[in-house]
């Protein structure tokens, strides 16, 4: 169970960062 909370976080921060104005993108590459 341990590893798969970890696993969960990680797809919900991927959305977040491209929120951000012109800043998700060099952040993603």
């Amino acid at each position: 169970a341990l590893p798969a909370l970890p696993a969960i976080p990680v797809i919900p921060i991927v959305p977040k960062i491209p929120q951000i104005p012109g800043v998700p993108r060099v952040s993603i590459p």
